[in-house]
């Protein structure tokens, strides 16, 4: 699934637009004119599908209790975004597809400004020596457990068709986003994938991945192997290189 051609967003800067904008936003704490809120009018810019979701009302007193809980603290809007988001999940703590929906858009945000990268197609390794190796991935790659339809939510929205109504599913899996090419990619996985991707990320040897993962497998994945993973990983250019670890 494809998030958007980033050429054909405005980028936003955090370091030279961020100071400004806070600034702003200070202001706008005072008694002010509600449309004239900067950060809620950013906001509602980096977040336009939840925007479309929750309707205009709620997220507005969305956004005034996040601003009233964190007060005049705003180093960016890239910060102020995720606790933005953290908020949600508090005051939606039965609507799980608002805080997934919320991320979808932060890292769909947060990618279209990411720089360039240049991913591995193959590795040039023998097994003996990738089994001894940590995967470094791309530093655009963003990834979360998710337990609902939030990404149908999303592409719905953005097609400007009818979303479907928020569901639980019956199992947990995980989105990834990244950025490749110009383009930034969704793609909707297993938790046991999302499992493998938080081991490597915490250190751990490829060659420590597949008895790690027979310890957490979830049932219906018995074919997902660390090398099929991998091949996937390369062709859709999420890995950076390797670091070959010291053996214990």
């Amino acid at each position: 699934m494809t998030f958007f051609r980033s050429s054909t967003l405005t980028k936003t800067n955090d370091q030279s637009q961020s100071g400004s904008l806070c600034t702003r936003g200070r202001r706008a704490l005072q008694p002010a004119i509600e449309d004239e809120d900067p950060l809620r009018i950013a906001l509602e810019e980096r977040f336009p599908s939840l925007l479309k979701w929750l309707g205009h009302r709620d997220f507005r007193d969305a956004y005034a209790s996040h601003r009233d809980s964190v007060g005049e603290r705003c180093s960016g809007i890239s910060e102020y975004s995720y606790g933005f988001l953290l908020s949600l999940a508090r005051l939606f703590p039965n609507r799980s597809e608002v805080k997934e929906l919320a991320w979808l858009e932060y890292a769909r945000a947060e990618i279209s400004s990411a720089g360039p990268s240049r991913p591995l197609r193959v590795l040039d390794a023998r097994a003996a020596e990738l089994a001894l190796a940590k995967v470094q991935f791309v530093d655009s790659l963003k990834f979360a457990e998710g337990v609902t339809n939030a990404a149908d939510i999303w592409t719905a929205i953005e097609q400007g068709t009818s979303p479907p109504d928020a569901l639980i599913g019956s199992e947990r899996h995980a989105y990834l986003a990244w950025k490749h090419d110009e383009f930034c990619f969704l793609r909707v996985v297993s938790l046991t994938e999302y499992r493998a991707l938080c081991a490597l990320y915490s250190g751990f040897r490829f060659g420590d991945l597949a008895p790690f993962l027979e310890l957490c497998r979830e049932p219906g994945v018995a074919g997902l192997t660390p090398a099929s993973m991998l091949d996937r990983w390369l062709a859709d250019g999420l890995i950076a290189g390797t670091e070959m670890a010291t053996p214990n």
